[in-house]
């Protein structure tokens, strides 16, 4: 794990008013549910490495000219997305403990149907436009 704070490139708001600072752009992703900082009791926050990953990013993204709330309904579907297929994932499992060879396989399973659904409907919007 990493014990810094990701660093997110300030920039200009439209109306000319003071940029964004890093931190309160790493807060606001954290509300976003797209960081998940973690603590080890004395105060500070540390970042993995898929954090810094993400906020880079959402920097590179920002840098031209997106708006950190360009992504809050992404991670807001992408909550439900999980939640759906965690559901999903107990339901199928049933009350049994499962075996590691039948978490492989939904594991995989998920895996891709998530891509092949989310290639075809990319292709639908894509057409749609």
């Amino acid at each position: 794990m990493l014990n810094r704070r990701p660093l997110l490139i300030s920039r200009k708001k439209k109306n000319n008013a003071d940029s964004l600072d890093a931190d309160a752009d790493i807060a606001r992703l954290e509300e976003m549910g797209m960081l998940f900082p973690h603590s080890n009791g004395n105060g500070r926050c540390y970042f993995d490495e898929d954090d810094v990953k993400i906020a880079e990013l959402v920097a590179r993204e920002i840098k031209l000219d997106a708006r950190l709330d360009d992504f809050a309904q992404y991670a807001a579907a992408m909550r439900t997305l999980m939640q759906e297929e965690f559901n999903l994932f107990h339901k199928l499992v049933g009350a049994a403990e499962p075996t590691v060879e039948r978490v492989r396989q939904l594991k995989e399973t998920a895996d891709l149907v998530h891509t092949m659904l989310r290639a075809k409907l990319m292709r639908q919007y894509i057409a749609q436009k």
